[in-house]
């Protein structure tokens, strides 16, 4: 469903969301806001999976969606939460048009805003300062990851550490996450990950 009107509850939070990072003039909302897409995400659907090429990105305004990749041995391996008011895409491989690794699923009823790769072009095009607050974006999600990966590949770090350290950088989403994708991310089989959160329990 396209959305034309700038005014709708659908488009509040997308635009404070870029409109915290920079500056558009009323006719440069109208624009973004006439290239959005609204689409209702069941649970345990996927937005994206490994082996197509991206062509949309995502501005998730409920839910919640995991980032996962499958190995050699068919295991899922679980990098990435996110929740309402964060973007999720491949921005890689949407911007060079290369087949994913990545699937992109959702863990919760969510609600999503879409742009797609020609729309997003337009964009760019159009409003100068969209660019802008695309490379402020992607600057961030790059540190985002880069800290979550120097915690993960600690040496000799514990799983109750990491553990800890997760529920630390995201004090409201373990509760919303099923065990057997926080130990995916955490790099445990489930049976060890149920051991540390009965320890945790006990202390």
């Amino acid at each position: 469903m396209l959305i034309t009107d700038m005014q709708s509850d659908k488009t509040k939070n997308i635009l404070q969301n870029i409109l915290q990072k920079v500056d558009l003039t009323s006719t440069e909302i109208d624009v973004l806001c006439s290239v959005l897409e609204y689409r209702k995400i069941k649970k345990g659907k996927h937005i994206l999976s490994e082996g197509n090429i991206p062509d949309m990105v995502f501005y998730i305004d409920s839910g919640l969606f995991r980032m996962y990749t499958t190995g050699d041995d068919f295991e899922e391996y679980t990098f990435e939460f996110n929740a309402e008011n964060q973007w999720i895409a491949d921005l890689e491989c949407f911007s060079k048009k290369l087949p994913t690794s990545m699937n992109i699923e959702a863990l919760e009823d969510s609600e999503i805003l879409i742009i797609r790769y020609d729309k997003a072009l337009e964009l760019h095009q159009k409003i100068p300062r969209f660019t802008q607050f695309s490379r402020m974006h992607a600057e961030e999600k790059y540190i985002e990851i880069f800290k979550r990966n120097k915690l993960l590949s600690q040496k000799g770090l514990t799983t109750e550490r990491r553990y800890l350290a997760f529920l630390e950088n995201y004090p409201n989403l373990a509760h919303r996450i099923p065990s057997i994708h926080l130990a995916s991310y955490l790099g445990v089989s489930p049976e060890t990950f149920s051991r540390v959160k009965k320890a945790l329990r006990k202390k």
